[in-house]
């Protein structure tokens, strides 16, 4: 007669759900282009993917002057572009004439991967907007005129406010740009 049967086990392999391998490997280290006093634009290679799409990149850079522990560092994650795209991402919100460090991790189903080799950069410095040009001023009646100007080099940065002066009387209004119509009784545009 058979022997006595062994214990039931239950035996579960899941071929469509493997489990976890490793994450993507480190890009390249980034190349900065485009900088300007508050910004630089970052491109970098696609790494290895360890056998699963990259969906989105890691990306953390400090001022080189702060302390290297994590908490000092500014982070973002951005979408991996198409597959014929090459990776890049514009950082904004920087200070001007200041020392950068940055890198870049890969982020596929498996996780995020290490940080690539981090690269410096130095924002460029800014400078006072040139003086305005094509100065134009058309006096409306006695109380208002019209001033139209070009608009100057803006030294890198965004130009906040114009500021009229004149001998007579003083005038300065937030919502002047370059080649508006505006009156200094406040009457606005044309």
């Amino acid at each position: 007669p058979p022997g006595p049967w062994s214990p039931a086990s239950i035996v579960h392999t899941d071929f469509l759900n493997p489990p976890p391998g490793p994450p993507p490997k480190p890009p390249r280290s980034p190349t900065v282009a485009d900088i300007s006093p508050v910004a630089a634009t970052l491109t970098w290679g696609r790494p290895g993917d360890n056998g699963s799409e990259i969906v989105a990149y890691a990306i953390r850079y400090r001022k080189s002057a702060e302390p290297k522990d994590e908490r000092h560092w500014e982070s973002r994650v951005v979408p991996a572009p198409g597959p014929k795209e090459v990776p890049s991402n514009r950082i904004q919100g920087l200070e001007p004439g200041s020392d950068y460090e940055v890198a870049v991790a890969a982020e596929n189903s498996k996780g995020v991967g290490k940080f690539g080799r981090q690269v410096s950069f130095t924002t460029a410095r800014a400078v006072k907007p040139a003086r305005i040009g094509g100065l134009d001023v058309r006096l409306e009646n006695g109380t208002a005129a019209t001033v139209i100007w070009d608009a100057p080099c803006s030294g890198g940065m965004d130009i906040l406010e114009y500021q009229i002066d004149t001998d007579d009387w003083f005038w300065e209004r937030d919502e002047f740009a370059p080649r508006t119509n505006a009156k200094p009784d406040g009457g606005g545009e044309e």
